[in-house]
């Protein structure tokens, strides 16, 4: 769950995991990550396992996280890392792959306000291991923000020999193995 916000999905998908499975949940601002280990507690989720940095395509690296401009956007939620600015509060990176993880990986859900690209490239080699399906965002109002585009994922997509199976209220692409 890379871009977990307060864990609403994270403790969904605790549930269907169930003791046995593991939830990886990371979350780049430090306010929403401290409710998400608070509501990670407060539902006794022992399954799941956050990690507080930015997912992105470089590890042990510094972004920085903006102060949030409630007249941009009316929730924490909706903010992401600037990747243009070097003004807020550092957050340091972390890659999908640096990680290492072991057990098997059965699905991958990334939404964080326009890094989703920066954050698979940054899992390639989880995703060529496990060849889970993938839940993405893409907004198009990030693209002024952002150095890439649409054009970008599409690459991304076929690069990792993946397709777009659906796309879900506008901006969630499922993609998954050809």
């Amino acid at each position: 769950d890379v871009g977990s916000n307060f864990g609403q999905m994270a403790i969904l998908f605790s549930n269907i995991v169930g003791n046995n499975g593991k939830v990886f949940a990371f979350e780049a601002a430090d306010f929403v990550f401290e409710i998400l280990t608070k509501n990670i507690i407060a539902n006794n989720k022992k399954n799941i396992i956050a990690t507080f940095g930015a997912v992105h395509n470089i590890p042990n690296y510094y972004l920085f996280f903006p102060e949030p401009d409630f007249n941009k956007f009316p929730t924490y939620g909706s903010f992401g890392v600037d990747y243009k600015n070097n003004k807020g509060r550092k957050v340091p990176t972390i890659t999908i792959d640096s990680i290492n993880i072991q057990e098997p990986i059965s699905f991958m859900k990334v939404d964080i306000q326009g890094g989703d690209l920066f954050a698979m490239q940054g899992a390639i080699n989880t995703i060529e291991k496990n060849k889970m399906p993938i839940l993405f965002e893409y907004e198009y109002l990030f693209e002024n923000e952002m150095l890439h585009n649409f054009q970008d994922y599409v690459n991304f997509v076929n690069q990792v020999n993946y397709k777009f199976a659906k796309v879900i209220d506008g901006h969630n692409y499922l993609i998954l193995p050809k």
